[in-house]
Formats: structure tokens, sequence, C-alpha cells
């Protein structure tokens, strides 16, 4: 049985971050913004990267799915969005500032991406209990 490291799970944090940022990011280079220049590269270059990129996040997708369900991504959405409220009540975090905003926000999907590809080994270490998906075709 594999057994999940922290140096594990931030090289899997780090590769969602990487897809989620080079998606969308305030910085103006990702894939949305080189989709929007109608100037800057061929479209048969953007058709073939933004059909890579969909395929990944329908990989993690098929990830988060699987590990937590549709309720638990909601659950650890809520988490986050109640975290943010709470710091913004306290003056920690100030929902003006737009680049803050966007950064939270990539940080969350990055991490709800990353809890969804570590997830099994994640309850496994903590419960004992193995994983095990098959389908019965």
């Amino acid at each position: 049985m594999y057994k999940l490291t922290w140096i594990g799970l931030l090289i899997r944090f780090a590769f969602c971050t990487v897809i989620v940022a080079g998606t969308f990011n305030p910085s103006g280079w990702s894939l949305i913004h080189w989709l929007l220049n109608f100037e800057s590269g061929s479209l048969p270059g953007k058709i073939m990267v933004s059909l890579f990129m969909i395929l990944l996040y329908a990989v993690y997708y098929i990830a988060v799915m699987n590990a937590v369900g549709r309720y638990g991504a909601y659950g650890i959405l809520a988490f986050f969005g109640a975290l943010i409220w709470q710091l913004t009540e306290w003056g920690w975090f100030d929902v003006d500032n737009l680049l803050l905003v966007q950064l939270t926000c990539m940080l969350v999907l990055a991490i709800l991406m990353t809890i969804g590809v570590s997830w099994t080994q994640i309850r496994s270490q903590l419960t004992g209990q193995l994983d095990f998906n098959f389908d019965d075709d």
C-alpha cells in the first residue's frame, strides 16, 4: 500500500496549483487570457491546449467526486467559505481587494482538487481501511 507523505501531498498540491493557475490567474498569463486575445496564437493550438485542460479538469472532477462526493465537495467549499467569512469579520480578509479574492479562490480550488486526489490515502492512513473501486461490466 502506498503511504502518502507530506512531500507527496505537497507535490500533488503543487500540480493542482499549476493547473488552476494555468487556467486563470490575475497576472494575465493564463489560458483564459490567451484565449481572449484574438490576435495572438493559432486557433488550432488554442483548441488543442483547451481540450487538454478540459481533460485534466475532467480527471480531477472524477477524482473529487469518487473520493468525497458531491456533498463532500460542497462541505469542503462551505468550510472555506465560512473560514473566509470569519477572517473578514475579524478584519483579516478584505473582500474589496480583487487580487486577494481571486488568489483565494484559486487556492481553495487547488486545495479541493488536492483533497480529491489524496483522500483515499488520507482516509486509509487515518482509519486503517482500504478503498477498492471496481466496475463490474
